[in-house]
């Protein structure tokens, strides 16, 4: 099996576990994946937003490349939530099953997602908290940051190429973004 089969797999695993597993585990398992017992109005918030989130991550699962952003952040978003979620359960002896329950689980899910990217998908991934800081390198504006560089909101992407935050990405085939008024 090659790479990027194996990642659609992993899409498609992780796509249905979003969809349709989480709740089952809060049922099973409360004290490893609900936040709170009895009804939870937050509960079934993040079953919404998961569902939702798998069910595009099935889509994607059909041609990844198409869906970088998704892909993106349904990986980075994991492993924050899973940090968050980590720090909450040390410093709330009551919710320290979520150790060895959603935390792992929502770490596995993101570095699965990053690791098994084919490699036109990883510059992307990789990418990814330089877009959400939005520290962007022009080649006319020199900062404190650096001798090239800027923080400018308008441009998304830094070391994939792209630009122009404000319009449809492209790609320039650089390793900066240039600046384009």
């Amino acid at each position: 099996m090659n790479r990027e089969r194996a990642f659609q797999i992993v899409l498609r695993l992780v796509g249905l576990i979003f969809v349709a597993g989480i709740y089952p585990l809060t049922v099973v398992w409360p004290s490893g994946w609900s936040w709170h017992t009895g009804h939870s109005d937050y509960l079934q918030m993040i079953l919404g937003v998961y569902a939702a989130l798998g069910v595009f991550l099935l889509i994607a699962s059909r041609r990844p490349a198409d869906h970088r952003s998704l892909i993106a952040f349904a990986a980075w978003s994991s492993l924050v939530h899973a940090g968050i979620m980590a720090m909450q359960a040390l410093m709330n002896t009551g919710e320290q099953a979520h150790l060895l329950g959603d935390v792992p689980a929502l770490i596995i899910v993101g570095i699965a997602l990053i690791a098994l990217a084919p490699k036109p998908l990883r510059p992307w991934l990789s990418s990814y908290p330089c877009a959400v800081l939005m520290v962007c390198q022009t080649p006319t504006r020199p900062s404190a940051i650096g001798p090239k560089t800027s923080v400018s909101p308008k441009y998304a992407m830094c070391e994939s190429g792209f630009q122009n935050a404000s319009g449809p990405p492209t790609r320039t085939g650089q390793s900066e973004v240039t600046a384009t008024r």
